[in-house]
């Protein structure tokens, strides 16, 4: 049998190319190539040709091409062990991740299908945490990507995309506004239109947050809010109910005035009693006179001595109406004792007054003693004791404290009681005689009556008065 042993001959693509896009076999067969051959060229479809340009390159550019390869590849098996080193330490994984956008997912499909040509399926997915069954629920895509709560495909029982906007639109229309939503699904499901319970229309407004139209057009909201103009001109009923420790109730009522933000009277009781309200508008009534009420409060301040340094206590009583301030001597114990002695002489200190004091705000501290109860009794003055841990009831007493420490105590280093005295009483001068407050019209505690106004004051007619060696300085127009 005769055996054909000629090797097939090869030609460069470049000359096939250059016979195909000519139309002229010359050049072909000028080079060697039989002219059948290069006949074929012209009527047979070209294969494609990947040409490799390194063929065409030097040695010295191959070895530059070599080493920048290997640069790169270095730097990318970096990063690439920087990124999972990250991810083992945060323990990253998809599995626990939710992708609730379409545009996310396929960008993760898109990344999967480009590692495939390099690494297994099953590696891609294990580095990334993903199921097999989470991937192959991506790669079905029948409802789209988005998380939706049913695919009317996979679930026949569920609701279409028509239906929901039918709902969407019965939901959202002005001819159903007065409709109650449960209502509204059995109405159509008479009307033929939707098919579901009231519980699934209730989800899709919470899923969709379709906002239904208000039954009633309410008026706007005021911005300005009710506001008095002296004291008990306005008085609010408050009733609060406060979770306690042990899994109970309390329940606070409380008669409040609107201008002076002062509690007139308040019960707390085990549950809500309605009836409640008139008895305290009746204690509320019996004292309308804020000008009976003081408060009083300790603060500490270090000072240093022969013995180092030691805390020193003052007693603070204010008149919650006017804000005046009487301060006590300090002390090193301010046991009940002290305390006792001290109200004693603020006791007598206000008996000549017209509006001598008949309640004295205190909290809890131990050192308010029956001793000290009974004293001011026995003087027709009636304590009342705040609730566990509220300073906000004692409110214009503590904020007196922040302002005698920021504005005056903290400038000094006090060295000694008497210079701790001398401090206390020279800022409790200012503050009573020159001090402006804006509840009180911007006047001083114990003045009455606001200055004459002038319409233009010259600068030597206006006296400057210096507290404390000159940190705190006040004005006043001299006497004529």
């Amino acid at each position: 049998m005769y055996k054909n042993t000629r090797k097939q001959r090869s030609y460069d693509h470049r000359l096939k190319e250059l016979v195909r896009s000519t139309g002229n076999i010359d050049f072909a067969i000028q080079r060697g190539v039989p002219r059948s051959t290069a006949r074929g060229w012209l009527t047979k479809n070209m294969s494609d040709v990947i040409t490799v340009d390194a063929l065409d390159m030097s040695l010295v550019e191959l070895q530059c091409e070599v080493v920048e390869l290997r640069r790169r590849n270095s730097g990318l098996i970096a990063l690439l062990r920087l990124i999972i080193t990250v991810m083992k330490v945060t323990h990253f994984t998809l599995s626990q991740i939710r992708l609730p956008q379409e545009a996310q997912k396929l960008r993760v499909l898109q990344a999967i299908e480009y590692s495939r040509a390099h690494f297994p399926l099953k590696t891609v997915l294990r580095v990334i945490g993903l199921s097999y069954g989470r991937y192959r629920e991506w790669k079905r895509n029948e409802c789209g990507l988005e998380d939706l709560p049913s695919c009317p495909r996979s679930s026949p029982h569920q609701l279409t995309a028509a239906e929901t906007r039918t709902i969407h639109e019965m939901v959202t229309s002005e001819k159903y506004r007065h409709v109650p939503t449960g209502t509204l699904a059995r109405l159509a499901e008479r009307l033929g239109k939707v098919f579901a319970s009231p519980s699934t229309w209730y989800r899709l407004v919470r899923i969709h947050k379709w906002r239904r139209l208000q039954q009633r057009i309410y008026p706007a909201k005021p911005k300005v809010g009710i506001r008095a103009t002296r004291t008990n001109e306005i008085w609010h009923v408050d009733t609060s109910f406060v979770r306690l420790v042990n899994g109970g109730r309390a329940c606070i009522h409380a008669v409040i005035d609107n201008y002076s933000r002062r509690i007139l009277a308040w019960r707390v009781l085990d549950r809500f009693e309605p009836g409640i309200t008139a008895r305290l508008f009746l204690d509320a009534s019996q004292d309308t006179t804020v000008g009976t009420l003081w408060a009083c409060d300790f603060f500490s301040k270090r000072a240093i001595t022969r013995r180092g340094l030691v805390d020193l206590y003052v007693l603070v009583f204010m008149h919650l109406e006017t804000r005046e301030v009487l301060a006590t001597p300090s002390t090193r114990n301010p046991d009940s004792a002290w305390v006792t002695k001290q109200t004693k002489a603020f006791v007598n200190l206000v008996a000549d007054r017209e509006q001598k004091p008949t309640y004295l705000i205190h909290d809890r501290d131990k050192k308010f003693s029956t001793d000290f109860k009974r004293l001011l009794k026995n003087e027709g003055i009636q304590p009342k004791r705040l609730p566990i841990r509220s300073p906000n009831l004692n409110a214009r007493v503590e904020r007196f404290v922040q302002t005698i420490k920021y504005e005056a105590l903290n400038h000094f280093i006090e060295f000694g009681q008497r210079y701790l005295d001398y401090l206390v009483s020279e800022f409790v001068s200012y503050y009573n005689k020159h001090r402006a407050h804006s509840s009180r019209e911007y006047l001083p505690p114990c003045c009455a009556e606001p200055p004459p106004e002038f319409e233009v004051i010259k600068l030597n007619e206006i006296h400057c008065e210096e507290h404390l060696g000159g940190l705190i300085k006040s004005y006043e127009r001299i006497a004529a």
